[in-house]
This record gives C-alpha cells, sequence and structure tokens, in this order.
C-alpha cells in the first residue's frame, strides 16, 4: 500500500504566514511560500516580495542607463559649445533667461619632482626607507607569514557590478547633429540634459 507523503513531511517543516512571502509587512527577500497561501487559488492581493535581482534589473533599466545617456548627449551639447565659444574674448557667457552661465575655467596642472622631495626630505631626515613585499615569497615561507600575520590590513571588499559587451551597447549614444544650432539653443539643451542626469 502506498503511502502519500504531504509537502510538509517532505520538507520537515510547517511554514506560516509569518514567514510567507506573500506577507507585505516583511522587508527581506524571501522565496518561500506559505502552505495557507499556496492553496489559495484566486489570492487577489499577490504582491511578490521583489528579490535582489528584480530591483537590481529594476534600477539598472530606468536609473542607471537613462542617466548615462544623459550624461554622454550633456557631454555632447558642451563640446559642441566649447567649439563655438573658443574664439570669443569674453570669459564668461550668461544666458539669464535659463539660469545658466558658461565660463572658461582655468586648469591648473603640476608636476612633482618626486626624485627632487625624497632628497630632501632625506637631508631633513624625514624619509624614510619603503619597501615593496612579495607576497608569494612570503605565503611560500611559514615562518615568516605568521611573523608578519598581525600587520596584515584586510580591506573591505564589496561587490561592483560592471557591464559586459551587451550591457555597454545599452549606454551607447549616437552622435547628436548639433550642427546649425546657436549657443543659447545649446545651453537650454544642456540645461535640460542636466536637469535629467541629475533627477537619477
Amino acid at each position: 500500500m502506498s503511502q502519500q507523503i504531504s509537502m510538509e513531511q517532505l520538507l520537515g517543516e510547517q511554514r506560516g504566514c509569518e514567514s510567507c512571502r506573500f506577507n507585505a509587512e516583511r522587508t527581506e527577500f524571501d522565496i518561500k511560500r506559505c502552505t495557507d497561501c499556496s492553496r489559495r487559488v484566486g489570492y487577489v492581493d499577490y504582491q511578490p516580495i521583489p528579490t535582489a535581482a528584480d530591483l537590481f534589473v529594476e534600477w539598472f533599466t530606468m536609473g542607471y542607463v537613462p542617466m548615462k545617456v544623459a550624461e554622454k548627449k550633456k557631454e555632447q551639447v558642451k563640446s559642441k559649445m566649447q567649439v563655438l565659444l573658443r574664439d570669443s574674448e569674453i570669459k564668461r557667457h550668461p544666458f539669464e533667461n535659463i539660469n545658466v552661465v558658461a565660463k572658461w575655467v582655468r586648469k591648473s596642472v603640476y608636476e612633482t619632482d618626486y626624485e627632487g622631495l625624497k632628497e630632501y626630505l632625506s637631508d631633513l631626515g624625514r624619509y624614510r626607507f619603503a619597501c615593496e613585499i612579495d607576497h608569494k615569497l612570503v605565503k611560500a615561507d611559514k615562518d615568516l607569514k605568521s611573523i608578519l600575520e598581525p600587520y596584515i590590513k584586510y580591506t573591505p571588499t564589496n561587490a561592483v557590478p560592471s557591464l559586459n559587451k551587451a550591457g555597454k551597447e545599452l549606454i551607447q549614444t549616437k552622435e547628436l547633429d548639433l550642427e546649425g544650432f546657436g549657443v543659447e539653443y545649446l545651453a537650454t539643451s544642456w540645461r535640460n540634459l542636466q536637469m535629467r542626469h541629475t533627477q537619477f
């Protein structure tokens, strides 16, 4: 005589409504569903708790991609404005009706004489010898590894998403045709793109 095994016996636990994924009061992500809710055929208030992957996809498609597209278009408009204003003798171009100012900003470039700085600090007695440690050799030598173990500083790691080839194609923008447009039109376009870029 064959005996039927219930799902609860198979799973070995009774899942209640407090741990159910249909419970809208829960904030954590879960894929469990209690037996009461699974038996309800026409469950009206079905709103599954989104997983981290669902939230990431929503953020990527609704937030990241439009933000990057607006940023790239904004840079194209900015570079076109620079071309048009390059020959101007005025450094500051206000567009008061749209609250935008285009101005040339001096960008200072510095070079550091590292060798001279090291020599100067060495003369003052402030330059300390620094060395590079070959981690492969340290791992191979157990005694040296145990000596240096207390001085290791572990840096916290976190997951950083990066785009593959298909993802990079999503944020590609074709070159805007900005020929024939005046500086005021470009300034208005830049302002609109800036507002769109910052809203994400």
